[in-house]
C-alpha cells in the first residue's frame, strides 16, 4: 500500500493527483506557526508604559493636591506691647506635586484691627511666597510644609494718639512685612477631586515700625532727619481652612 491517495478520475477523462496528507498537515503546522509568531510580536503596553499613561495628577492612582484656596488668620505685634490679629485669604498653585514632595506659590492678603489708648487701628496685608513640604497621597493626604512670605502691611488710625510726649494725628502708613513658618494638617477627598483642607502651625512675623520709642526724646530720626524703622518680630499659632482640588 502506497503513501500517495488513489487518482481520481476528471469529467474529460483526464486525471487529477490528490496531495498527499503529510503535505496537508506540515502545510497547517507551519501556517499555525507563523501566525502565532506574528502574534508574539504585536506590542503590548507594559506597566510602566500604562503608569505613564495615568494623568498628571494622579500618584499611586490617586488625586495630588493643584490648587487650593484657604481662610487663614495669626497674629503679629506691635511696638505698644499690643498684638494684632489678622485674618485673610490664601490662594495657592501646586506646580510640584507628587507622591512624597509638594511645591507651591501662594498669595495672600487680609485684614485686622487693634487699639492703642482709646484709638482703633484697621491693618491690612498682603503676602506672596513660595511653600516645600513632603504629603502622602491617599483619599486622606497628610502633609507638613514650611513657607516663606514676604509683602506689606498697612494700618490707620480713627483718632490722634500721644506717645510720649509726642501727639500723633491722622496716622496712617504701609511698611515691609515677611514671614517664615511650619505647618501641618491633611486634605480630606470628598467628591473626585474635590476636598477639603485644614492645618495648623506656628509662624514668626517680622515688619518695619516707627521707633515710637524714641518719640520725644530726639532719637527718633537718624542723622538725615528721617524717622528711625525698628525692626518687631513675634511668633503666633497660625491655622487654615481651606477648598481645592
Amino acid at each position: 500500500m502506497s503513501g500517495m491517495a488513489p487518482d481520481v478520475s476528471g469529467k474529460g477523462g483526464g486525471r487529477r493527483c490528490r496531495p498527499p496528507l503529510g503535505v496537508v498537515l506540515a502545510c497547517i503546522v507551519v501556517g499555525t506557526s507563523f501566525a502565532s509568531l506574528a502574534l508574539a510580536q504585536v506590542p503590548t503596553p507594559s506597566v510602566r508604559a500604562q503608569a505613564r499613561d495615568l494623568p498628571g495628577d494622579l500618584e499611586g492612582g490617586h488625586p495630588v493636591p493643584r490648587v487650593k484656596l484657604s481662610v487663614e488668620g495669626f497674629a503679629v505685634a506691635t511696638p505698644f506691647a499690643t498684638r494684632v490679629a489678622l485674618t485673610g485669604l490664601h490662594a495657592e498653585v501646586y506646580p510640584v506635586s507628587r507622591t512624597w514632595v509638594r511645591g507651591g506659590i501662594g498669595l495672600a492678603g487680609g485684614a485686622g484691627s487693634g487699639a492703642f489708648d482709646g484709638a482703633s487701628a484697621n491693618v491690612q496685608y498682603g503676602l506672596l511666597g513660595g511653600s516645600l513640604g513632603a504629603q502622602l497621597p491617599g483619599r486622606v493626604t497628610p502633609f507638613i510644609e514650611g513657607h516663606l512670605r514676604g509683602g506689606f502691611m498697612g494700618a490707620t488710625l480713627d483718632r490722634p494718639i500721644n506717645v510720649g510726649s509726642v501727639r500723633i494725628e491722622n496716622a496712617s502708613g504701609t511698611t515691609w512685612m515677611y514671614t517664615r513658618g511650619l505647618d501641618a494638617g491633611a486634605e480630606f477627598y470628598v467628591v473626585g477631586r474635590l476636598y477639603l483642607s485644614g492645618a495648623l502651625g506656628w509662624t514668626r512675623a517680622t515688619w518695619g515700625s516707627p521707633d515710637t520709642r524714641s518719640l520725644g526724646t530726639g532719637e527718633a530720626s537718624g542723622s538725615s532727619g528721617e524717622l528711625r524703622f525698628i525692626d518687631v518680630t513675634s511668633d503666633s499659632l497660625m491655622w487654615k481652612l481651606g477648598v481645592g482640588i
